[in-house]
């Protein structure tokens, strides 16, 4: 069973109450069909825990409590997992906001 309540609350998410593993796996299939600019949205609200609505290219560190350096240092083990890229120091210490981001993937060959 994927999904622990049943049916999904009002206003949440179907997978907010999903075991992790069926989550994870449920977010692996949908990278599958999204864009890589959908791909870096969810993986920063995903890694940050914040809605996906609250990430625009504007978003930077520190600017929310969620994105401190703890936070800073998963979300990019979890961008260098989705894009399959090992990313220099300098890019991990540069990576400022959603929208730099963006342009440090660019060096690794990343569109968007």
């Amino acid at each position: 069973m994927l999904y622990n309540g049943g049916i999904s609350p009002r206003g949440g998410s179907p997978c907010d109450h999903w075991e992790p593993q069926a989550a994870a796996t449920y977010f692996t299939f949908l990278f599958i069909f999204m864009n890589n600019s959908e791909k870096l949205y969810a993986v920063f609200a995903q890694s940050l825990n914040i809605g996906a609505e609250n990430v625009t290219d504007e978003l930077t560190y520190n600017s929310i409590p969620e994105w401190d350096s703890v936070a800073h240092m998963a979300l990019v083990a979890e961008i260098e997992n989705s894009f399959e890229i090992m990313m220099d120091t300098d890019d991990i210490v540069d990576m400022s906001s959603v929208g730099r981001a963006k342009e440090i993937l660019a060096k690794y060959n990343i569109t968007f």
